[in-house]
């Protein structure tokens, strides 16, 4: 027998696309170009926020969240594996629920302007 934690939630679609706008409102917990998104005092607090929303634990929408994103990440992923020789009854979209939810983070890693040194351009990327 394993001590394991239990999920004290139980995650339906329509609970974690609440989860999703929560987190969307909350920008200083996504948006690296947000004056608060590396100040972890602010984040937890927003984190604890949502977690109050959602009656449960922070730790616990935390995981959650965590585990969203990642799978966002490997639909988009998929998504751009595509090749140009694929036929369009090949082409990859998405039909996982929360896909289309999760789009505004797609942008969050873009680049930005690039500055020329000489002959080499320099892009700038927001860690």
């Amino acid at each position: 027998m394993t001590d394991q934690p239990t999920s004290s939630v139980e995650w339906s679609n329509e609970k974690c696309l609440l989860l999703i706008d929560l987190y969307k409102e909350s920008t200083n917990l996504w948006n690296t170009k947000h004056k608060d998104y590396r100040n972890r005092y602010i984040r937890q607090d927003s984190l604890l926020e949502i977690s109050k929303h959602m009656d449960t634990s922070k730790e616990e929408v935390d995981r959650k969240l965590k585990n969203l994103i990642c799978h966002f990440w490997r639909e988009v992923k998929k998504v751009k594996q595509q090749r140009s020789g694929d036929g369009a009854d090949e082409v990859y979209c998405s039909k996982w629920f929360a896909f289309k939810s999760f789009e505004f983070l797609k942008d969050r890693n873009d680049c930005r302007p690039t500055i020329e040194t000489g002959t080499v351009q320099v892009c700038i990327i927001n860690t």
